[in-house]
């Protein structure tokens, strides 16, 4: 049995961010070496009962080509700072990312964390400082030198953007 299928409303979302002429997701800059990982499906209902939040995410890490490491639950307000950040600039020099470039960090956000219920959990493998919010460690879940990002999870709902990056 699939444990996840697709979710069409998170499709729309990737095809109007390719109208918008942004690259679409999963994206690779090859000068700098900074890449997204993004998925997001609906899960089936069974599974959903059956199966741990952790064991659901870590099985959504491995189906994008990421390892199963230490993850942390965040709170919604960290959860929209990590996205915001890895939307907006590169991991490894802090460059403006394209979306960023053409204001879309921001809405694409919001596009995500509203496809969620208003009681979603969230996970990431970082610790990261406030002032300025950006990542101080992190365990990593792929072979670059650095990577981080947001899995979330709500009753119906499961989603990863991922953010990785080289010295």
């Amino acid at each position: 049995m699939d444990l996840f299928y697709t979710d069409q409303e998170a499709i729309q979302i990737i095809e109007e961010l390719s109208e918008q002429e942004v690259c679409a997701l999963p994206y690779y800059e090859e000068e700098e070496a900074y890449q997204w990982i993004f998925k997001i499906c609906k899960v089936e209902p069974i599974a959903r009962k059956n199966i741990s939040d952790f064991d659901l995410v870590h099985k959504l890490l491995d189906s994008v080509g990421l390892g199963r490491r230490n993850l942390w639950e965040v709170k919604q307000e960290e959860a929209a700072k990590i996205l915001f950040y890895v939307l907006s600039q590169s991991l490894a020099y802090s460059s403006i990312t394209v979306l960023q470039e053409k204001n879309l960090a921001i809405p694409v956000m919001q596009h995500i964390l509203c496809l969620f219920s208003s009681r979603p959990r969230y996970f990431t493998n970082g610790r990261f400082n406030s002032h300025p919010f950006c990542l101080s460690s992190w365990d990593p879940c792929s072979s670059h030198t650095y990577d981080t990002g947001l899995l979330l999870l709500d009753e119906q709902r499961i989603g990863v953007l991922w953010a990785t990056d080289e010295d």
